[in-house]
């Protein structure tokens, strides 16, 4: 078993102090704003399949709709609101929880890039996290620099060291075009998990966010056996387009996460959700105010050997260091009702329900 466990010491971070803002939609604008995002996330990806055609460069095209967007986005979706206070969230206690939640991802840097707003929400109702990386991110022979580097983002994130687990396998290596095998995967997430005692297991679906082939591998192993952990959650992967622009929060996301009776709905788990309203909730959002989101960029700024220009600019433009959409495997996106959303602590958690799962047929 080639698992290092980690104990490592970290100077202490300081955050800046953030006042929470909340920003809403006149309900005038809600559909208006709805289609142009649709309309405008459909003709990206229209433009960039189609760019031979066209005769225009990738990178001028997307730019283009990329700026052009963020104008009509800002203009039509947000206006700026008084921040009410913060409603109470009673979720189930640590101890009902029902065992710790683990993270999996591919390379250090994924856990802050693509799930800081879930390990924030989990940390503020005191689930514990552990984080599972299967490689050390050594395409470029940065690999010990980059697992010291996953620690103290995860620090950042309120995941001590201790609970940081990393593979370094020659059958899982960092690599664009590099296929891993579903066995090797599924092996090291089983001796994880049995190790554990985990509830959830959390991370990336098919198409892997950014598309790549490590993400998407973690996807399909996890697929394969689908009984590994008793609940799995997909990150959703959104269109090209709203990938990159934080603007791109659903306005009615951010509307109810402020209403004054918000639904007593726990992040994961069936056990959570019976505590709330008794349903089998199968997609959940959680989207981080202002304050959780710096949280999110301090611990990206942690993975110093991974900050070149483009990250810099991911931190600041990325949707999601604001929303993360869980989608438990087996469950069918098109089926789901309207989703809502209510607030723990300082960050809002919201869920929604589709067809009831049958728990005896896991099966995708």
């Amino acid at each position: 078993m080639d698992r290092t466990w980690l104990w490592h010491r970290h100077p202490k971070q300081s955050l800046p102090s953030t006042t929470t803002t909340v920003m809403d939609v006149p309900g005038h604008f809600e559909s208006v704003a709805r289609t142009a995002v649709a309309a405008l996330s459909d003709l990206a990806d229209l433009v960039t399949d189609n760019l031979d055609q066209l005769n225009l460069t990738s990178t001028y095209t997307t730019a283009a709709i990329f700026v052009f967007t963020l104008l009509i986005s800002r203009y039509l979706l947000f206006r700026p609101l008084s921040s009410p206070a913060v409603p109470a969230f009673h979720g189930p206690t640590r101890a009902q929880a029902g065992g710790p939640v683990l993270l999996v991802i591919a390379h250090p840097d994924d856990e802050c890039m693509f799930f800081a707003p879930t390990l924030l929400a989990l940390h503020a109702q005191s689930v514990p996290v552990h984080i599972l990386c299967l490689s050390t991110g050594n395409a470029d022979g940065l690999g010990a620099q980059r697992v010291q580097e996953l620690v103290r983002s995860a620090k950042v994130l309120h995941i001590p060291s201790d609970r940081v687990h990393y593979v370094d396998s020659p059958d899982l290596q960092d690599g664009m075009r590099t296929e891993w095998p579903a066995r090797e995967v599924i092996r090291h997430v089983r001796d994880t998990v049995n190790q554990l005692g985990v509830s959830n297991i959390i991370t990336f679906d098919d198409a892997g966010v950014s598309g790549h082939a490590n993400h998407i591998a973690i996807s399909r192993a996890l697929q394969i056996d689908p009984d590994l952990a008793p609940i799995t959650w997909h990150l959703h992967s959104v269109p090209r387009l709203a990938k990159y622009a934080m603007l791109f929060v659903r306005a009615d996301t951010l509307r109810d996460a402020t209403a004054p009776d918000p639904m007593k709905w726990w992040l994961l788990g069936e056990t959570g959700a019976r505590l709330g309203r008794g349903e089998h909730l199968d997609v959940w959002r959680v989207v981080a105010r202002p304050a959780q989101v710096q949280r999110a960029q301090l611990a990206m700024q942690q993975h110093a050997s991974q900050l070149v220009w483009y990250r810099k600019a991911f931190m600041r433009v990325a949707r999601y260091f604001v929303v993360n959409e869980l989608v438990k495997m087996s469950s069918s996106r098109s089926s789901r009702g309207a989703a809502r959303v209510v607030t723990a602590g300082n960050v809002n958690v919201g869920g929604s329900r589709g067809a009831r799962l049958d728990q005896g047929n896991r099966t995708v």
